[in-house]
């Protein structure tokens, strides 16, 4: 099929996907945006239980266990 079309075609179909997918991006970091505007940082408290009650494992870059001393 691709050998029917001209090269402006083509790229036009390109252009088109990449600006399908620069929306998508641009809707994405809109949402990550208000999300992160309208977020709370956990108190000690919250992120010492979510470390030993709930599971949830600590990074391994940052290492925010150790930390706050739960190791």
């Amino acid at each position: 099929m691709s050998e029917n079309l001209s090269r402006l075609d083509r790229l036009r179909i390109v252009r088109e996907w990449q600006a399908y997918q620069l929306g998508r991006t641009d809707r994405t970091i809109a949402e990550l945006e208000e999300r992160e505007a309208t977020a709370e940082p956990m108190t000690r408290e919250q992120a010492l239980r979510a470390l030993t009650e709930d599971g949830i494992t600590a990074c391994p870059y940052c290492r925010p266990d150790r930390e706050l001393g739960v190791l």
